[in-house]
């Protein structure tokens, strides 16, 4: 295991793993899935505050200040 390490770059535990999900589920339960929140789920800003740069308002003064 430690020349499959070597040659991926990756640790020994990292290759102990793949090696125990190859012998419970085979190619399949190699394949990568997806990480983290679904896209959209808490979102903080409202859809008006996404539509403007920086969640602010749109002045009809000239440029933003920045504070």
């Amino acid at each position: 295991m430690g020349d499959v390490a070597a040659l991926f770059g990756v640790s020994l535990k990292a290759v102990d793993i793949w090696w125990t999900k190859w012998q419970a589920g085979g190619r399949e339960s190699l394949v990568t899935q997806p990480r983290g929140k679904p896209v959209g789920v808490h979102q903080v800003l409202g859809e008006a505050e996404q539509a403007t740069p920086c969640g602010r308002p749109s002045s009809t003064t000239g440029p933003a200040t920045l504070v």
